[in-house]
């Protein structure tokens, strides 16, 4: 351990910089450009780029109705450099009546970036579709490749939430059709293999309670109905 020069703080030795106020050992500071301080952007630089984007005009490049997906691609845009936002994906995923409405997840970047999103977008979409259909040749490299679509949307996680969230707003929109649907769900994922986590089983005793409740309730209705006055 060592005590900053500057401050007078207690550093822990392997501490190359005062975690206090980054000073080196002889309590001088780094060299602005020096290595201790590469990749730390200064405050104006932040503050300007922030600036700049409160006032980018967003251009739709695609749509989904799938936060998953559209999530996904965000990630691929960012890591090629392309600053990308997902938006109404809470009106969508919540209230599914309001998908048509919203016009689903819409996927977002600067005016100036629109074509080279659509390049990139249109890159994914060949190389999934390569994918789907078996073109791409053996061996190849799957690293800079984001996970499907089609995965996320059909993993046990994205399942049981969909039961959860069937059987939940099955009481505000479409009461037991959304619960059958939820039921659905249930029996797919008991015949699918793969573990869930603590948070999907959780979710699925919630949906299957939810479930089983409306269907008892629905059962008693149409006996007091039909059965018990004869």
């Amino acid at each position: 351990m060592w005590i900053c020069r500057r401050c007078g703080v207690d550093v822990e030795t392997g501490f190359e910089i005062c975690w206090s106020c980054g000073a080196l050992p002889d309590g001088t500071k780094p060299a602005q450009g020096s290595s201790d301080a590469a990749g730390i952007m200064e405050e104006s630089t932040y503050d300007a780029m922030q600036a700049r984007r409160v006032q980018e005009n967003l251009i739709t490049v695609a749509t989904f109705w799938n936060a998953a997906e559209a999530h996904v691609l965000c990630s691929r845009l960012e890591a090629e450099g392309v600053h990308a936002v997902v938006t109404d994906e809470l009106a969508t995923s919540t209230l599914w009546g309001l998908a048509n409405t919203a016009g689903g997840v819409k996927l977002e970047v600067p005016e100036p970036d629109e074509e080279r999103a659509r390049k990139i977008l249109a890159a994914c979409e060949e190389e999934h579709e390569n994918r789907r259909h078996g073109l791409v040749r053996p061996g190849e490299s799957d690293e800079d490749d984001a996970e499907s679509a089609d995965e996320a949307l059909h993993s046990p996680e994205h399942l049981a939430l969909n039961a959860y969230r069937a059987a939940i707003f099955g009481f505000i929109t479409l009461p037991f059709i959304l619960h059958v649907y939820s039921a659905y769900i249930l029996i797919r994922l008991m015949l699918m293999p793969g573990d869930l986590s603590p948070l999907g089983e959780r979710r699925c005793w919630i949906a299957l309670l939810v479930d089983l409740a409306v269907f008892g309730f629905v059962s008693l209705s149409i006996y007091t109905l039909f059965f018990h006055r004869w």
